[in-house]
């Protein structure tokens, strides 16, 4: 009985203790009411013009303890440290945010932290709101930028981040984006120019806007994987040149889109020079410049998609894999009703290039072929049939066709064979035949050695020189 006593006691006891500690988790769990910027010497901000361009107030403080109303003018660290905050706010940059974005001065480098939202409403971030062109260029050229606010707003705003970071080149990784439902031309350039950048946010949103994600890593030449992109339902120049000019980039994302729009892939991939493996593109009903300059210059591509579409669009295919000099073959063309200028300029440039698409359109249209195998120069025609010049090629495959206007022109110019230029329709030219996969097939697999179909040849397999 005592025993029980005892324990009853000191469970009473331990109790009082601790219900006497205050609680402090949720105060420790809370953000800090501020935006902090921390340098490694001393600095200073200003707004561009040295004046107010937000629509309510913006307060300043080395201390969090003493604010004081800014102005706009230039402000300055003490211990390497300045905070910011503000109240009713829905704009801090606004339209035209390259003449009113901050300049930080300092011999160092300096990290942002905190929701940047604090700066609209400290007292009530959850629930302030952006409004058009909110945080448009804040950042612009800041080069000493290591490190970026928290973005963590759900809804977003036409504008609201485009060119944020523009130009930060030390910037080495990005803040998370949460939202998913986009608004127009919001992530637009957002991180243009940052040379540092190695790792890019996830993007989750499935619901897109027109231009929301424009260039959005043009020219971050440190980023070698590019993130997940799972909108099915893609909206006007919404992935245009995306990660243009990223020449580290080796993978791309996963594209499972079929419902395109306008421009929605143009110069997604433009220059992205280490790019080696090209994503599928199941759509089968393009939209007007749908996939124009898509992988441009893409110098280490050698295997193009397959390209199942059926309805096309103008200028759908245009340039799509010009100046790609390590693709060897070209993808089948099935569709066989085409729109103006659909191929133009195609393939042209692809060097290692050696036989053109079979193409089985009968009517053609405006410029439909146009130099879409210029400066091939591995591709060989001849109108002559020789012993070099074997295969048949002709336009169209079968059948008799119509030319709409310049549908042929510049179609060869400067390709390899004894035949350049213009083709012309309904004529049979020839192009050296295919050579064979192997010198030896076992069983329908094709060796490139004679040695290597022996040793792979069971008892009553027949081995076919090729």
């Amino acid at each position: 009985m005592r025993i029980s006593k005892k324990i009853t006691a000191l469970f009473i006891a331990v109790m009082m203790v601790v219900s006497a500690i205050p609680f402090t988790a949720s105060a420790e769990s809370d953000p800090d009411p501020y935006l902090t910027f921390t340098g490694t010497e001393s600095f200073s901000i200003k707004n561009y013009s040295s004046t107010k361009n937000w629509d309510g107030t913006l307060e300043y403080s080395t201390d969090t303890n003493t604010w004081t109303t800014w102005d706009g003018t230039q402000i300055s660290s003490d211990n390497n440290v300045l905070y910011l905050r503000g109240k009713n706010n829905t704009q801090i940059t606004g339209i035209n945010g390259s003449y009113k974005n901050w300049v930080i001065t300092t011999e160092g480098t300096v990290a942002c932290s905190g929701d940047i939202r604090t700066l609209l409403d400290y007292d009530d971030p959850d629930g302030s709101s952006m409004g058009t062109y909110c945080f448009s260029y804040l950042f612009n050229n800041c080069t000493s930028l290591t490190a970026a606010p928290d973005l963590p707003a759900t809804i977003l705003a036409e504008h609201c981040y485009s060119y944020m970071f523009n130009g930060c080149t030390s910037l080495s990784t990005a803040p998370e984006l949460e939202a998913t439902a986009l608004a127009s031309y919001c992530y637009q350039y957002m991180f243009n120019g940052c040379t540092s950048l190695t790792t890019a946010p996830a993007l989750p949103a499935t619901t897109l806007s027109s231009y929301c994600y424009q260039a959005m890593f043009n020219g971050c030449t440190s980023l070698t994987t590019a993130p997940a992109l799972p909108a099915t339902s893609l909206s006007s120049y919404c992935y245009s040149s995306m990660f243009q000019n990223c020449t580290n980039l080796t993978t791309a994302p996963v594209l499972p889109a079929t419902s395109l729009e306008n421009y929605c892939y143009s110069f997604m991939f433009y220059g992205c020079r280490s790019l080696t493996i090209a994503p599928k593109l199941p759509a089968t009903s393009l939209a007007p410049s749908c996939y124009s300059l898509m992988f441009y210059g893409c110098t280490s591509l050698t295997t193009a998609p397959a390209l199942p579409a059926t309805t096309l669009a103008n200028f759908c295919y245009r340039s799509m894999f010009q100046s790609c000099t390590s693709l060897t073959t070209a993808p089948a063309l099935p569709a066989t009703t085409l729109a103006d200028e659909c191929y133009e300029y195609m393939f042209r440039g692809c060097t290692s290039l050696t036989t053109p698409s079979e193409l089985w359109a009968t009517d053609l249209t405006v410029a439909c072929y146009y130099g879409m195998f210029q400066g091939c120069t591995g591709i060989k025609l001849s109108t002559e049939q020789t012993a070099e010049y074997s295969a048949l090629y002709s336009i169209p495959k079968e059948g008799t066709g119509t030319e709409g206007n310049s549908s042929l022109t510049d179609m060869f110019t400067d390709t390899g064979g004894t035949f350049t230029g213009t083709p012309t329709i309904n004529t049979t030219y020839y192009i050296p035949a295919p050579a064979p996969a192997g010198v030896a097939e076992v069983n329908g697999t094709s060796y490139a050695t004679l040695e290597e179909a022996i040793a792979a040849a069971q008892n009553g397999d027949t081995i076919t020189l090729l």
